[in-house]
């Protein structure tokens, strides 16, 4: 048997061998292109992956800020509401103090009528 395959490859023409040579350095050199996209795309899918975090940071960060806005913007309305009561109060007291302004001065213009009905009493007699 050894000697039958020692034979055949003595036989195998310099040509095939060559061809079979050639076609092994172009599946070698394809294989070193296939070798060097798989490590550009790798190099693609880990800057991709930190951008991807990147993004997620500047989200979450994002979402912080609108959360802490939307909580301020909440006080501030109920602040706004605070001072919207405070100021009905105000317009109430100071409409009571109106009120009670007017009721002095007619009773100042009463206290007048008086004393004048008083002082000409005084000057008939």
């Amino acid at each position: 048997v050894w000697h039958c395959a020692n034979k055949a490859s003595a036989t195998v023409p310099a040509e095939m061998v060559t061809n079979l040579q050639q076609r092994l350095d172009a599946q070698v050199i394809k294989c070193q292109v296939l070798q060097n996209l798989i490590a550009q795309q790798e190099s693609k899918t880990a800057s991709m992956s930190e951008s991807h975090r990147e993004l997620q940071v500047f989200y979450e960060r994002d979402s912080t800020q609108k959360d802490k806005y939307i909580c301020a913007l909440a006080f501030k309305e109920r602040e706004i509401e605070k001072l919207d009561e405070e100021l009905i109060a105000v317009n109430a007291n100071r409409n009571a103090k109106i009120e009670e302004i007017a009721l002095l001065k007619n009773n100042e213009q009463a206290f007048q009528d008086e004393i004048e009905y008083l002082q000409d009493m005084i000057s008939a007699n």
